[in-house]
């Protein structure tokens, strides 16, 4: 967060702004986590500005932009918007973990019927050995999108080794 605090104190320079990015190495984890930092006293907009700065199709990254554009009064059609965004980018290699993931992805289900949020946050119940959450989460998932094949393994093994 410090380095991100140097650019701004620095007028957003555009030098400092490459250095960090550099920095951070273009990984998701890194914009995600400094977000956190941010949005934990309340800073949504440098949150959003942040989580922007990271170029990669990792689904969290919209999916915490929609969450803290809410919180900032952010029109209902755009956060809708930033959530179908989420939705359609690739599942490969995401895997929320963090406690804060699950009111993230709570919020995208509550609010735009999120069936891949659905899908991710019944893997992070899963990985917290809170199965029957996930099952109920995976099955809800499978019934709107049936095609999703990863659900489907995911609810055999959740059925047959628990």
């Amino acid at each position: 967060m410090s380095g991100n605090e140097k650019v701004i104190i620095n007028g957003n320079s555009a030098e400092l702004r490459v250095e960090l990015n550099r920095r951070m190495r273009n990984f998701h984890e890194n914009y995600l986590m400094t977000a956190r930092d941010y949005a934990e006293f309340g800073a949504y907009e440098e949150a959003v500005a942040l989580l922007n700065e990271c170029t990669g199709k990792y689904p969290m990254l919209k999916y915490y932009e929609a969450y803290y554009r809410h919180l900032t009064g952010e029109s209902d059609d755009n956060v809708r918007e930033l959530i179908n965004e989420a939705e359609s980018r690739p599942t490969d290699y995401c895997f929320p973990n963090k406690p804060e993931d699950i009111a993230v992805l709570r919020f995208a289900i509550d609010f735009g019927n999120g069936v891949r949020a659905k899908y991710y946050l019944g893997n992070l119940y899963y990985d917290k050995l809170q199965w029957q959450k996930a099952v109920l989460l995976w099955e809800e998932a499978a019934e709107a999108e049936p095609d999703f094949y990863i659900i489907h393994r995911n609810l055999a093994v959740a059925i047959t080794t628990n």
